[in-house]
């Protein structure tokens, strides 16, 4: 759901960030592959996605679940 996509995207902004103050990575850099990601909860959102990282519960069944359903509108 959308509070458990904002805490993610937000744990990748800290993450970042951190790298940032770390020297590992430039502003610049960090801007342009922010810009490249893009979070969602509806399946349809998928169907142009290159690349679809999940994060859901650690349930096997739950997991299976939610690739049928990306398989539906995913590309090959």
């Amino acid at each position: 759901d959308k509070t458990f996509l904002d805490k993610g995207l937000k744990r990748i902004d800290d993450s970042m960030g951190k790298a940032i103050q770390k020297g590992k990575l430039t502003q610049a850099e960090r801007d342009a592959a922010r810009s490249r990601l893009t979070g969602a909860t509806e399946f349809s959102a998928l169907a142009d996605c290159d690349i679809i990282i999940e994060a859901i519960t650690e349930d096997r069944a739950a997991k299976a679940s939610l690739w049928k359903e990306v398989a539906k509108v995913a590309k090959k």
